[in-house]
């Protein structure tokens, strides 16, 4: 609901600025609108299924796909302060993953 609310309010804001997109393929923006939204509700229902802290630290993973195609796609090198933020991505994810398994391997014993 958030993505066609927001997007309606969007439109309508900038109806008077309208283009008609020459160069860009309507295919692929429609596709990267399918995506998101199967994206969000991914998103959403794991939110519904488990404990929040458990899902949060996940949407981050976003940043390093949108790094990963930028370089496949377009040759985008990151900057250094883009490689220091994947390098915290990754370092946290491998915590959260550390203290799941602890508090997990607790609760069995």
């Amino acid at each position: 609901w958030f993505t066609l609310i927001s997007s309606g309010i969007y439109f309508t804001i900038a109806f008077k600025e309208l283009l008609l997109l020459d160069e860009i393929k309507y295919l692929s923006l429609i596709m990267i609108g399918v995506f998101g939204v199967i994206g969000q509700i991914g998103l959403t229902l794991s939110y519904q299924l488990s404990k929040a802290s458990y899902v949060a630290p996940y949407s981050y993973i976003y940043i390093l796909f949108a790094g990963l195609i930028g370089y496949y796609l377009w040759n985008e090198l990151p900057d250094m302060l883009s490689m220091f933020g994947y390098f915290l991505i990754i370092i946290s994810y491998y915590y959260l993953i550390r203290i799941q398994n602890q508090s997990l391997n607790v609760a069995n014993q």
